[in-house]
């Protein structure tokens, strides 16, 4: 992308899942930075970046099938990743706020089985900390004991918006973790398959022992 060297805090982030296919540009060679993000285009990174799949039953009241996002709202909605304002509605296309943003990420964390660390302890160090809405508490403390989420210079700043910069940093370090987990899941599938054919190797050979020595008895 052509207009984000001044955003550097940012490139290798949006370049990390630009090629990944977790991102997309505005347009073939611009990225738009400083855009504010909406809330759907949120979750269809999260949903990419935890490649997660169908199947969904169920949207939410104010996506219409035909949008860009309907899948990976519907998907977040059952995983229970997403569950919106409470009164059907997940608002689409608003811009999408700090805290929200991290909410979302909390819950796609749990839902991959990643534990998190809730102490809101963590907030204490910031003076806006009596900012964050009450049900993202726990969620803003988790990624930030994760070190995955640090305040600005104004502190938290729950209700700040977005950027799209912004937003890359953050999921470009939760694609990390999410690799990492990957990682370590394969490999311990791997050593409970080896487990599991070093025992059927040793129990055959017992068979194979037992039947010998009953035809040498008999």
């Amino acid at each position: 992308f052509t207009d984000i060297s001044n955003r550097a805090w940012a490139v290798e982030s949006i370049n990390k899942l630009a090629a990944a296919g977790i991102v997309n540009g505005v347009s073939s060679d611009k990225f738009a930075p400083d855009a504010y993000s909406k809330r759907a285009d949120f979750i269809v990174m999260l949903v990419k970046t935890f490649g997660l799949t169908g199947p969904a039953t169920d949207n939410f009241d104010d996506v219409a099938d035909s949008k860009y996002y309907a899948d990976a709202l519907a998907i977040a909605k059952t995983a229970g990743i997403a569950t919106g304002y409470g009164d059907g509605n997940f608002g689409p296309e608003k811009t999408i706020t700090r805290q929200d943003m991290m909410v979302l990420v909390a819950k796609a964390l749990e839902f991959a089985g990643i534990e998190l660390d809730t102490d809101t302890a963590a907030l204490d160090r910031y003076a806006d900390a009596d900012k964050v809405a009450d049900y993202a508490k726990p969620y803003v403390a988790a990624l930030i004991n994760a070190g995955l989420a640090n305040g600005t210079d104004n502190g938290i700043e729950p209700l700040a918006l977005i950027t799209r910069a912004q937003m890359s940093v953050l999921v470009a370090n939760v694609y990390d973790v999410v690799l990492d987990a990957a990682e370590n899941y394969t490999e311990a599938q791997a050593e409970e398959e080896e487990v599991l054919e070093e025992t059927t190797d040793a129990a055959d050979a017992e068979e194979t022992a037992e039947e010998t020595t009953e035809e040498v008895t008999e």
